[in-house]
């Protein structure tokens, strides 16, 4: 258990260069030695308390910790706690598997289900039974129940959202339930992402049955939420077009299809393809920005951040992982690249900005609103999503005007 000891160096290794500019002078600062000397002390402290402070965010309460050696101390816990759990993977490696599931013509069943309440519904006694883990040490165990209780006692329930450290003890909580379920005799394909989850079966299994099954392996105090619940029957591939499944997963919808090959021959090929386009979540999202980016340009004039904003959106651009430093790449085509390069939601949201430019401004909602000229609205008109995912276009923006161009969508 010695890699789970918290030292300096450990806590050294969770205060990354973005945090310097916010909370030290320099990488190398006395200041920096004294966070983590204020880190390594609070570790091992049986009476200092956890400054918590709450934020209302899409309508829920996220947490997070007011003082930075505390924050340094909560993302070492989170290594601590992650150890034991297999590597997540991303959004996009799911959706490219359950592609190739989806393509097959034999016959088969998707469940599409949702733990209901998910943070909120886990109680504090299976927090403690998923800490109670062999790879994870005492210490790690003692500091993160303590650090949850003082949430408690601020009004918090259940595994707090925004602790650097709650996503991976969620993963930890369900580390059972997800073992058991892709054993299962008719499970061909299994994915969870956080509470969202797709099950594709052989079909044969008894419905009712099944999900009571699975239902078992949950904590006792969590459920499925049935109003997000849907269950799809796809038959074996047929000789004629037919449509046979259509639904949501994380961030996209798929189309599932059995279409004839056209060939010469009598005997015409059948083949089962799946289209894939954003769902509709997705697409009111990106809508939403778009909506609140034209918004803030009638409010405040400012014509060149209203360009930054719409180049962002249609846009990718090169990241630093603030914990590796690795450089990765996102944005618009990153985002979104298992969608069809053909896809209607692309074209709709390119309609949705062109009809926004051109109306601005919006009616009468923005008292002593700047307009656009014929001559902006024509550059403005150039910003294309369909392009932008087409073409694979690169912008650059500096960290502050980064934050200068996300400060719209913030809500």
């Amino acid at each position: 258990m010695t890699r789970q000891a918290i030292t300096h160096k450990t806590l050294d290794k969770h205060i990354y260069s973005s945090d310097m500019s916010k909370h030290t002078n320099s990488i190398k600062s006395k200041e920096k030695k004294k966070i983590l000397d204020k880190s390594f002390n609070c570790s091992n402290s049986l009476t200092e308390c956890f400054e918590i402070q709450k934020i209302i965010k899409n309508n829920k309460p996220y947490y997070s910790l007011k003082s930075f050696h505390q924050v340094t101390l909560a993302r070492n816990l989170t290594s601590n706690i992650r150890l034991p759990l297999k590597k997540n993977k991303s959004r996009n490696e799911i959706s490219r598997q359950l592609l190739q599931h989806l393509k097959e013509g034999t016959s088969y069943r998707i469940y599409r289900l949702d733990i209901k309440s998910f943070f909120e519904s886990i109680n504090i006694d299976t927090i403690r039974k998923a800490l109670t883990h062999k790879n994870i040490s005492n210490q790690t165990k003692i500091l993160t129940e303590r650090i949850i209780d003082d949430v408690q006692n601020s009004g918090g329930i259940g595994l707090p959202r925004g602790l650097e450290f709650s996503p991976s003890l969620a993963e930890l909580v369900l580390q059972d339930f997800d073992n058991k379920v892709r054993v299962q005799n008719d499970v061909f394909f299994y994915s969870r992402y956080v509470d969202d989850i797709i099950i594709i079966s052989s079909g044969f299994e008894d419905k009712k049955k099944f999900l009571r099954l699975i239902k078992s392996f949950l904590p006792n105090e969590l459920s499925f939420n049935y109003n997000k619940q849907k269950i799809i029957d796809v038959p074996k591939r047929k000789q004629i077009y037919s449509e046979v499944a259509v639904f949501e997963y994380l961030g996209y919808e798929y189309k599932v299809e059995d279409n004839q090959l056209q060939s010469k021959s009598a005997n015409q090929s059948i083949f089962r393809e799946v289209r894939v386009c954003l769902s509709q979540s997705k697409i009111k999202k990106i809508k939403t920005r778009i909506y609140r980016t034209i918004y803030c340009y009638l409010k405040t004039g400012d014509y060149k951040l209203l360009e930054d904003r719409l180049a962002f959106l249609t846009s990718n651009r090169l990241m630093k992982d603030k914990k590796t430093t690795k450089v990765f790449a996102t944005g618009l085509y990153y985002s979104n690249v298992n969608i069809d390069s053909s896809s209607e939601s692309l074209k709709k949201i390119d309609v949705y900005l062109r009809r926004l430019i051109l109306k601005a401004p919006m009616s009468s909602r923005v008292a002593n609103s700047h307009t656009l000229s014929n001559s902006q609205k024509r550059l403005l008109l150039n910003y294309s999503f369909e392009k932008g995912f087409l073409n694979n276009n690169y912008k650059r923006f500096s960290p502050d005007r980064l934050r200068l161009i996300k400060d719209a969508w913030r809500y």
